[in-house]
């Protein structure tokens, strides 16, 4: 901190602060916004301009591998819930007596068809 006070147009003590805001306090917000001053004050600099998209890249993929976490955790639970569902139309919880299974396998066999009344004038 005191060392920017210093000298704040050495773009490489933003980058060491900054980094160390990221590496060492784990704190990407404060990393982002020093980087963010520093641009402010060297605009033209190459080295702050790199190390910010860096830092927005590092962030990024991050964040992919904590919502890839959170997807994985969450999978299970999906996967039960689909078999639930297949289970709830798939199978009856009590048993059809011989004449409704009859019933039951006509109507599967034969689908009415649409043109029957078409066909027949």
């Amino acid at each position: 901190g005191r060392s920017l006070s210093i000298n704040p147009t050495d773009d490489r003590l933003w980058v060491l602060a900054a980094n160390w805001y990221y590496e060492g306090d784990k704190n990407v917000s404060s990393a982002r916004a020093l980087l963010q001053r520093a641009i402010r004050v060297l605009p033209f600099s190459q080295r702050i301009w790199v190390q910010y998209f860096k830092l927005e890249l590092l962030y990024r993929e991050q964040v992919i591998q904590r919502l890839q976490i959170l997807l994985d955790e969450e999978k299970p639970k999906e996967e039960e819930e689909t078999e639930e569902e297949e289970n709830e139309g798939g199978s009856l919880p009590f048993k059809l007596d011989a004449k409704e299974k009859g019933k039951q396998r006509e109507e599967e066999e034969e689908p009415e068809d649409p043109l029957k009344e078409v066909k027949e004038h």
